[in-house]
């Protein structure tokens, strides 16, 4: 029993290494493409490698996930908004890919009040109807829409920003939205210096963000 639980936890580690590797190799091409080809050629990519989903599934979060953050980063806020629209699926799925769409949003909006206040009523569903069983997803939304709340100037307290680095640590373009978002709540609230330290590492990456959203 005991042998089965250390096999079972090492595949669980390796499955979560080969997934980690997989976002950061797409993010490189990506990024190359939108590097090399301009927009343009960076969105015929994503299309190509991650379609839009009407139908989220649970074996879709992360690669959804992935691609509402690559909208988010093109800037391209009408096509966001049409595919969180659109998704539906579970609740736990929806709310996990929305809640990421919703702060591209929010990122790329020169008033992001109505995507905060959208992700918020978002995390709030999600606590009111999901069971004790996604106790993690409650809280990660949660952390999500406390960030969407920071990009208005409402304070991120360090805790949430503890929940917050395991996107951080997604290795994908989930990653470089929620460092970009954390670096314009904290300019917001003054902390320049930290803002700074953190655009710094999605500058280190992509200048992406500081170009004019479309839609």
């Amino acid at each position: 029993m005991l042998q089965g639980a250390i096999i079972g936890a090492v595949v669980g580690v390796i499955f979560s290494l080969v997934m980690l590797l997989a976002r950061r190799g797409f993010r490189t091409k990506l990024l190359r493409a939108l590097k090399e080809g301009g927009p343009e050629a960076a969105r015929a990519l994503l299309d190509r490698k991650v379609e839009p989903a009407t139908k989220v599934g649970v074996n879709q979060i992360l690669s959804q996930r992935e691609r509402m953050a690559a909208l988010a980063l093109l800037g391209d806020v009408a096509a966001l908004e049409q595919e969180i629209a659109g998704h539906r699926g579970t609740l736990t799925a929806v709310v996990q890919v929305n809640a990421l769409g919703l702060l591209g949003v929010a990122v790329r909006s020169a008033d992001p009040a109505d995507a905060a206040r959208r992700l918020d009523e978002l995390a709030a569903q999600m606590e009111r109807e999901a069971g004790r069983t996604f106790a993690l997803v409650k809280k990660k939304t949660r952390a999500l829409a406390v960030l969407a709340q920071g990009l208005t100037g409402q304070a991120v307290p360090s805790q949430t920003r503890m929940t917050l680095d395991s996107f951080s640590g997604d290795g994908g373009i989930v990653q470089l939205l929620v460092w970009q978002a954390t670096a314009q709540a904290l300019e917001k609230t003054g902390q320049t210096q930290q803002a700074q330290g953190i655009r710094d590492k999605v500058r280190a990456f992509t200048d992406a963000f500081e170009r004019p959203a479309t839609g």
